[in-house]
């Protein structure tokens, strides 16, 4: 994995927060990864409960996410073990970091299964099975499995992790508002590689849910290399933009995703321009610091400065100026800043100098006295046309007035 790849991942890895509205129930959170960074590297923490304690000696495995026979987990499992007294087992998941997964625990003669779920490059995961009762939302229990169960308790599956949400829906978007991240990764290989967060925000009373069609978030025009984080359920990538196919509840929590991708970056100025169908009520543009670099836009304030986690990089964040009035485009520019090299200023310099000396000898070669002008008398015209041509060399001035000053000089001199 490439060091750009991977500072997109870590800035994306981390799914966006469940919206809670109050106290998450267990039976919501059964069988759904947990992402949790003080956990060992690639860790996956199984905790079985059965009522308000835990239950002992229950099989676990991780294995492929597509690996399974009949509704019961198939053969070579990528990790295993059994839960302790406190109905908890952790397993090691670090030779398969990155990998589609799931986990299935043997709860007496059924079996459960997680939700597919990415084993993390860094922390863990941790998951919840209710031992007794129906399978959780997202599991696979062996009834369930053989058509049995009654698939309809759990929503209709939209593919991809989306599932139908309880409780009364609705497919207009005119309460949907959206506010997006852009964050300036690396700049390199002529290149700026962005890591987009989208938030959706529901002012309704009604969850949202798109249907089979989904609800699109664009991209900035000309992005190449569109990705999503590994391990994301409930949004694609198609033609260069996002389709996101999970619901938008309501509140303040809404609907997180995040995205990355690069433009093309091989001029002195590469503008950035994003046009959305929802109404869009802000954004925010960070990247590190750059001497050479900084970002235009007539809608964005002065940039703050903070340091980025524990590390003592400098990051600069710009936020727009109208935020909370909706607007279908954003648009901002990442320029590049002319700097003069000090160590071609230092060449030329040197190059005047030896002009200079080369000129003094001269003069001694010619049998002039080498002395210092007295009152009123100026400088040799050697030495004038010599001053001429260090100014034109440091910049001072360009070529046609270096040669205008030149002319005159030797029109006086005669």
């Amino acid at each position: 994995m490439t060091k750009i790849a991977l500072l997109c991942w870590v800035a994306l890895a981390t799914p966006p927060s469940p919206p809670s509205g109050g106290r998450i129930s267990p039976s919501k959170m059964a069988a759904r990864p947990l992402p949790d960074n003080s956990l060992a590297r690639s860790t996956v923490s199984v905790l079985v409960r059965r009522g308000h304690g835990g239950a002992e000696g229950v099989e676990a495995w991780i294995l492929p996410a597509e690996a399974s026979v009949d509704g019961k987990p198939a053969d070579g499992a990528l990790a295993g073990g059994k839960t302790n007294a406190e109905g908890r087992v952790f397993l090691k998941g670090a030779d398969h970091a990155g990998r589609q997964v799931v986990v299935w625990v043997k709860l007496g003669d059924r079996y459960q299964r997680s939700v597919p779920f990415q084993i993390p490059v860094m922390g863990g995961v941790r998951l919840l099975f209710l031992a007794g009762g129906a399978a959780p939302p997202g599991g696979v229990s062996g009834e369930s499995a053989t058509g049995t169960g009654s698939p309809a308790a759990h929503g209709h599956d939209h593919g991809m992790g989306a599932k139908t949400p309880k409780g009364p829906t609705t497919s207009d978007p005119s309460n949907l508002r959206l506010w997006i991240s852009f964050r300036v990764m690396a700049i390199e290989n002529e290149r700026i590689y962005l890591a987009l967060t989208y938030s959706v925000l529901n002012r309704g009373r009604k969850t949202f849910h798109a249907g089979d069609h989904g609800l699109v978030l664009p991209m900035p025009a000309g992005a190449k290399g569109v990705a999503l984080p590994r391990g994301t359920l409930g949004a694609s990538v198609q033609k260069g933009k996002i389709v996101a196919l999970r619901p938008v509840p309501t509140g303040r929590h809404g609907l997180r995703i995040g995205a990355s991708g690069y433009l093309p970056y091989d001029r002195s100025e590469r503008p950035v321009r994003l046009s959305s169908h929802l109404p869009l009520i802000g954004y925010s543009v960070s990247l590190k610091k750059y001497r050479t670099v900084r970002i235009g836009s007539e809608d964005l304030t002065k940039p703050e400065s903070f340091n980025h986690g524990d590390t003592d990089t400098a990051w600069l964040v710009y936020r727009s100026t109208s935020r909370g009035f909706p607007r279908n485009e954003i648009r901002f520019r990442v320029e590049r800043l002319p700097v003069r090299s000090r160590v071609g200023a230092w060449l030329f310099g040197g190059l005047a100098l030896l002009l200079v000396m080369a000129a003094i000898g001269l003069t001694v070669a010619r049998g002039r006295p080498s002395r210092r002008p007295g009152p009123g008398e100026g400088d040799s015209p050697t030495d004038d046309l010599v001053r001429i041509e260090r100014d034109r060399l440091l910049g001072v001035i360009d070529d046609a007035q270096a040669r205008h000053l030149a002319e005159i000089q030797l029109e006086r001199d005669g």
